[in-house]
């Protein structure tokens, strides 16, 4: 049995740098959307109101 300082070989290098894997890709382009949606049913409730109001 052998512990890891005894292990042959350097380690691989870690990359502390975010991968773009098509996990990544959607959830962008999902939080790009969640914001789009948001701000149009705000400005659709606004206009809805003033409508009433009026």
């Amino acid at each position: 049995m052998t512990t890891p300082s005894e292990s042959s070989g350097p380690a691989p290098a870690r990359s502390t740098e975010p991968q773009d894997t098509p996990l990544t890709e959607g959830m962008a382009v999902l939080a790009n959307m969640g914001w789009q949606i948001l701000l149009t049913m705000g400005l659709a409730t606004t206009a809805l109101g003033v409508i009433t109001l009026v």
